[in-house]
């Protein structure tokens, strides 16, 4: 499938150099029984100003704008670089120096489904992102997306409902 083998590539990249990151978003939702088709990858990365230049050098396949690039990390934003062979995007959105986006990273997890290894946003927190999404557009199909991920086994309720308070967050009755 042309973005699983994007998502090979990207990760590939970003492993390469040395550059920590996660899936997140609606491709991750796959890793968690919850089959999702998107046509885009989210992707959290932790890249320092440093890496700018190396990070940029390895884009060859893709559509992007250096400048963008290089703002987007110095003010912990987002851009999007897009696939010449497929047309997929990926966003590539900075880790904010947060209490919650730095533990959200903390607690990725490793993933093999794909027959490599994959660091994936754990499933409480991309539950937490989402409903972080609707906080500024009540997407519906985000709001089916969390009803999903929330029947999910294992879920660790306590530590989703400590960072709703903590960030102060409506749920819109979905939990």
């Amino acid at each position: 499938m042309p973005v699983f083998d994007l998502l090979k590539r990207i990760t590939g990249i970003f492993k390469s150099l040395n550059i920590p990151y996660m899936l997140s978003g609606s491709m991750a939702m796959n890793f968690y029984s919850v089959t999702r088709a998107t046509r885009d990858i989210d992707i959290v990365v932790h890249i320092q100003e440093k890496n700018i230049e190396n990070f940029i050098s390895n884009l060859n396949d893709f559509y992007f704008n250096k400048e963008t690039i290089k703002k987007e990390i110095r003010k912990k934003g987002m851009f999007n670089i897009i696939d010449f062979k497929s047309g997929f995007k990926v966003d590539i959105i900075i880790l904010k120096d947060t209490d919650y986006f730095l533990q959200a990273f903390k607690n990725k997890k490793i993933s093999n489904e794909l027959g490599y290894e994959i660091y994936v946003i754990s499933l409480e927190d991309l539950i937490l992102s989402k409903i972080l999404w609707i906080q500024q557009l009540q997407s519906e199909k985000q709001k089916e997306d969390i009803k999903m991920l929330l029947n999910s086994d294992n879920i660790d309720i306590q530590y989703i409902n400590k960072w709703i308070n903590n960030l102060n967050l409506n749920t819109f009755g979905l939990i």
